[in-house]
């Protein structure tokens, strides 16, 4: 008689759920808080803004309204996504000398870590028209004319940040970030990592820095901060108000899923199969409150 199997790794629902979205808040960028995170979005979230254009006068008797206010949204719309796997234990237990419920569990730990790291970079560059991906924060910049980008408040450079320009591509971009947000508290200017090192070069070179121990300091230009994100492109410097920029998930779906199961009692295969659903989103509120720069966009 075949020695029983229990499987205790075993999440389906809304423990799923809860499993994902503690998944979500594991990546880099959320972790950082460099986002807002929402992560009980079942399907649709109305980012709403508002923009009041006064009606300023000389003073004189009687009521006249003026100004104007107008109401706007921009919609974040969660994409359903899967992960089959299937796995034999034989082929596994090679490397593993741990108990098959020991197996499970790291097999669990794994995939979620895989999809961490994936989705730290979906949440910047995905592109939700391609199978398996939800869409990104960059693609939506590109196509969003509002936004201080490229020719619309900044010359590109069209050329590759080095430690010699980088310090006046710094200045380029902080010169234009709006005046309403860049003293706010939870204003983020986020750079890749090759503009990071290109700065950090820049004051090795001039004596600023020597070196010893700077890899674990953030480093600062002017009064700003400046947030190296290994998932950007290379060339990208993007500065926000961390509540302007969403990350939604969808924790409180109960299509949500992460099971494992052993279906050697079952099927008789000497597998373990297992099975990830989730969703997810990004977005923005307001456009016109958000610098993308890339500094090798050609100039149009």
């Amino acid at each position: 008689m075949p020695t029983t199997q229990t499987v205790n790794s075993n999440y389906t629902g809304e423990a799923a759920g809860a499993i994902i979205g503690q998944a979500f808040k594991e990546t880099s960028t959320v972790q950082r808080g460099l986002v807002t995170f929402m992560p009980n979005v079942r399907y649709k979230l109305s980012l709403k803004k508002i923009q009041y254009t006064n009606g300023k006068t000389d003073y004189s008797c009687g009521f006249t309204p003026a100004g104007a206010i107008v109401l706007s949204e921009n919609q974040l719309t969660i994409k359903e996504i899967k992960n089959d796997l299937e796995i034999c234990k034989d082929t596994f237990r090679a490397t593993w000398d741990g108990l098959d419920n020991d197996m499970m569990e790291a097999i669990e730990v794994e995939v979620l870590a895989n999809h961490s790291e994936a989705w730290d970079t979906e949440i910047w560059t995905g592109d939700s028209s391609t199978d398996g991906e939800f869409g990104g924060i960059i693609p939506q910049l590109e196509a969003d004319d509002d936004v201080i980008k490229a020719n619309n408040g900044i010359v590109p450079l069209e050329a590759a940040i080095t430690k010699e320009n980088v310090l006046a591509e710094l200045e380029k971009v902080t010169a234009a970030f709006p005046v309403t947000i860049r003293k706010k508290p939870d204003f983020k200017v986020l750079v890749s990592a090759n503009v990071a090192d290109a700065y950090d070069k820049y004051l090795v070179s001039n004596g600023i820095q020597n070196g010893n121990g700077g890899g674990s300091m953030q480093s600062v230009y002017s009064k700003y901060t400046l947030e190296e994100v290994d998932t950007l492109p290379d060339n990208t410097i993007i500065a926000y108000q961390t509540r302007n920029v969403v990350v939604a998930s969808s924790k409180s779906n109960s299509s949500n899923e992460l099971t494992l199961v052993d279906t050697s009692e079952t099927l008789l295969d000497g597998n373990i199969r297992g099975k990830v659903v989730y969703g997810a989103d990004t977005g923005y509120y307001r456009g016109d409150e958000i610098v993308y720069y890339v500094s090798t966009e050609a100039v149009a």
